[in-house]
């Protein structure tokens, strides 16, 4: 138990990726493959090769999340510039129906200064003789 705990601290942290170098250069068991060839004759297949096959798969792992993460990341920049314009829209809108009410008081204002205008722009006599109107 105490040789394996020591062998384990020359080792370093077992979740290091850099600490398996030691492992890798002392490694010296051989597992046999279960399950036959086509000769019948069982494939020894060694622990290095087997760290290493792990490792590669670790590193396509490793990759194929760096990639999401990016792709990810590119959807989230994405979304915050939808959402920015999402929010600039609707500012517009309400913009647009405080605009709307101004508009129809400057229409209604307008009709009432072109109609004494008009009033104004009648000859004398008429002005004369409709003074109350």
């Amino acid at each position: 138990m105490a040789e394996s705990v020591r062998q384990l601290n020359l080792l370093g942290d077992p979740l290091d990726l850099e600490g398996l170098e030691p492992l890798l250069e002392r490694a010296h068991v051989e597992v046999v493959a279960v399950g036959t060839t086509s000769d019948n004759v069982t494939a020894p297949v060694s622990e290095t090769r087997l760290i290493l096959d792990l490792m590669t798969q670790v590193e396509l792992v490793n990759d194929l999340i760096m990639e999401t993460s990016f792709k990810l990341q590119r959807a989230h920049e994405a979304l915050i510039v939808m959402e920015k314009n999402s929010i600039e829209q609707e500012l517009r809108l309400e913009r647009m129906k405080d605009l709307e009410g101004k508009i129809i008081e400057l229409e209604t204002w307008l009709e009432a200064v072109q109609m004494e205008n008009t009033l104004l722009k009648r000859p004398w006599y008429k002005k004369l003789f409709n003074w109350r109107y």
